[in-house]
C-alpha cells in the first residue's frame, strides 16, 4: 500500500484527484446549482474560491506537472499541527467518547472514479458502544456506522469569527469525497486557529512547530481554539461530486482546455498562467523581445511608456505631498481657508485627520 509523503505518493498524486483538490471542479462544474442552492438558503458558498484553480489540476493531469511552490512554512505548521490536533480530541474535546489516530493511508477508489483518491489525515472510532455524536443534520451516530474518517485543518484567525456556524463548505465538500472514496458512512473535521489575531502569523507558526517538538501542549491549548464537526453522508453533495469528476474526464479526453480558464477572476488568471507555462513554455512562459521584429518593439515601446508615466506619477505625488505638508504647517490654525479658486477645511475622525477640498463656483 503507498504511504502519504513518499516519492511513489508524490507520483500517484499527480495522476489523481485527492480531497482538497475536488472542491475545485464542483466549483467548476456545478456553479449554476451552487448559485441556486445559495439562493435557496441564502449564503454564500461560490465565494470560497479553489486553492487550485481547475486549470491547474487539468494540467496536472494532463501532463503531471503542478506547481510545488505552497508555502514551506504553511506546510511543516499543517503537518506539525496535525498530532497535535488529534491529541487534543482524544484528551480534550472528545474525551471518552471518540478515539482519533492518524493515518498515513493513501486510497484510490476506481468503482467512484479512476481519479478518485484519497490522503485520509486519520480515522475516528467510538470507544465504547453506548457513546454517540449528533451530526450537523441531527442524526445520531453511533458505533454501529463503524469506524469514520477524521480530517484535520489548520485555520486563520478570522476562520473563528464563523467557527459556530459551521465549517468552510469547501472543507464539507472533501471530507463528503473521501468518504466516498474510503466507502464510509460518516466522519469529523477538526479545526484550529488562533484565538487572537495578532497571534496569526508565520512567527507564532515557526514557535508552535517548536513547541510541538517538545511536546508543550499546555502552550498550544492556550494560543489555540480547537472546534469539530460531525458529518454524516449527504447524498446531493456526494452526487455533485461524482457529477464533477465524470464532467473533467470528458474534458480531459476532449483536450478542452478552454472550458477550465477564467477570465473574470484575479487570482485564478494568475494561477491559469503559471500552469499553462509548466505545460507550454513556449507559448505562455518567458517572452525574450527581439527589437528587430517589429511587433516586439511597439511591446518593448509599451513597457518604457508604461514606466516614464509611473515616474512621472511618483514626482507628481511627491510633489502634492510636499504641497500638503506646507498648507498644514501655514495654515494649521484655522479651521477654513478660502482662496480664489478653491477652498479647503480640516476634517477629523476617529483614524486620521485630513484636507478636504472644494471648488468655489
Amino acid at each position: 500500500m503507498i504511504k502519504q509523503h513518499t516519492q511513489e505518493w508524490l507520483d500517484a498524486k499527480l495522476n489523481t484527484i485527492g480531497g482538497s483538490e475536488i472542491w475545485s471542479l464542483v466549483w467548476h462544474y456545478k456553479k449554476e446549482e451552487l448559485r441556486k442552492i445559495e439562493e435557496q438558503h441564502n449564503i454564500n458558498i461560490l465565494s470560497e474560491k479553489p486553492f487550485k484553480s481547475p486549470m491547474e489540476l487539468f494540467i496536472k493531469i494532463k501532463h503531471n506537472l503542478q506547481d510545488d511552490s505552497f508555502s514551506s512554512v504553511n506546510r511543516e505548521f499543517g503537518l506539525a499541527m496535525e498530532p497535535y490536533i488529534t491529541s487534543r480530541l482524544n484528551t480534550i474535546e472528545l474525551r471518552d467518547c471518540v478515539s482519533a489516530v492518524q493515518s498515513e493511508d493513501f486510497i484510490q477508489n476506481k468503482e467512484i472514479h479512476s481519479l478518485a483518491s484519497c490522503s485520509p489525515d486519520g480515522y475516528v472510532n467510538f470507544v465504547s458502544p453506548m457513546e454517540y455524536l449528533i451530526d450537523d443534520k441531527g442524526l445520531k451516530v453511533s458505533s454501529d456506522w463503524g469506524v469514520g474518517v477524521l480530517e484535520l485543518k489548520t485555520t486563520r484567525y478570522f476562520d473563528s469569527l464563523t467557527a459556530e456556524q459551521g465549517a468552510r463548505y469547501q472543507y464539507i465538500f472533501q471530507i463528503q469525497y473521501q468518504m466516498m472514496v474510503l466507502g464510509l458512512k460518516w466522519g469529523i473535521l477538526a479545526t484550529i486557529n488562533p484565538k487572537q489575531a495578532d497571534l496569526d502569523n508565520e512567527f507564532q507558526k515557526g514557535k508552535s512547530v517548536q513547541a510541538m517538538e517538545v511536546l508543550l501542549i499546555d502552550y498550544l491549548n492556550e494560543i489555540y481554539d480547537c472546534n469539530y464537526y460531525v458529518y454524516s453522508a449527504i447524498p446531493a453533495i456526494q452526487r455533485m461530486i461524482k457529477e464533477s469528476l465524470v464532467a473533467f474526464q470528458e474534458d480531459l479526453d476532449n483536450d478542452n482546455y478552454a472550458s477550465l480558464i477564467y477570465g473574470e477572476d484575479p487570482m485564478l488568471i494568475k494561477k491559469d498562467r503559471k500552469a499553462l507555462s509548466l505545460a507550454f513554455p513556449d507559448r505562455y512562459g518567458t517572452l525574450q523581445l527581439d527589437l528587430n521584429k517589429e511587433e516586439d518593439k511597439a511591446i518593448n515601446d509599451l513597457i518604457n511608456q508604461r514606466m516614464y508615466a509611473n515616474i512621472e506619477e511618483n514626482k507628481i505625488k511627491a510633489e502634492k505631498d510636499h504641497i500638503y505638508n506646507q498648507l498644514l504647517e501655514q495654515t494649521r490654525k484655522y479651521n477654513r481657508v478660502i482662496g480664489s479658486d478653491y477652498e479647503f477645511s480640516y476634517v477629523s475622525t476617529k483614524k486620521c485627520s485630513y484636507l478636504k477640498f472644494k471648488e468655489i463656483k
